[in-house]
């Protein structure tokens, strides 16, 4: 009888922990914006508001554009930044970016925080690297000079994204090479998926 060769299984990512203030904070929200309603006093159901968002749901793109520098490190292992100014630290992929966390568009606010799945593109020099991240409940984005996507699922006002695949140093090598240079054109693409 032949052995069978075992299949090595894949990494299951970690996810956050769901609280029940995180869940009940969420039924809340929705029920004042009229998306469900508190039913018997034993669960929420959708309103026709909610169904139809949740039966209607289309993706939702957002470009940041920024600029390289030879200042730039690219280091962090549990982050990836974007800063309008041009400070540095371990996790800044790019430079005077045209958008904050705080300027993202109001239905890209809404999906991030209806916690949907998001495909981030980076493009610069010809090049590209796309992975995925998360949105959440928790997210601020009230940040007015910084945007940041996580690894973890550490949140401050500047994320707009956690749980995610990558962080700086997890770049394409030609992608942290273009970055590196002074001008080089950075374009971040943020996908809500439906």
């Amino acid at each position: 009888m032949e052995k069978k060769e075992e299949k090595e299984l894949p990494e299951i990512p970690e996810f956050p922990s769901i609280t029940p203030d995180m869940l009940k904070y969420t039924l809340h929200l929705l029920e004042r914006e009229g998306m469900v309603f508190y039913w018997g006093g034993k669960a929420y159901i959708p309103t026709q508001r909610g169904w139809r968002l949740l039966t209607e749901i289309k993706p939702v793109e957002e470009e940041i554009i920024a600029y390289g520098s030879s200042n730039i490190k690219a280091e962090s292992d549990t982050s990836i930044s974007l800063v309008k100014g041009d400070e540095v630290d371990e996790s800044v992929i790019g430079i005077k970016a045209n958008k904050s966390a705080k300027e993202l568009s109001e239905e890209m606010k809404i999906a991030l925080k209806a916690a949907r799945k998001v495909r981030v593109t980076i493009r610069v020099g010809g090049y590209e690297d796309v992975f995925e991240a998360c949105g959440s409940p928790a997210l601020e984005m009230s940040d007015d000079g910084k945007i940041t996507i996580r690894k973890d699922d550490e949140i401050d006002e500047s994320v707009v994204c956690i749980v995610a695949d990558k962080a700086a140093k997890d770049l394409k090598e030609e992608i942290l090479q273009e970055i590196r240079k002074d001008g080089n054109e950075i374009r971040v693409i943020l996908e809500a998926l439906p």
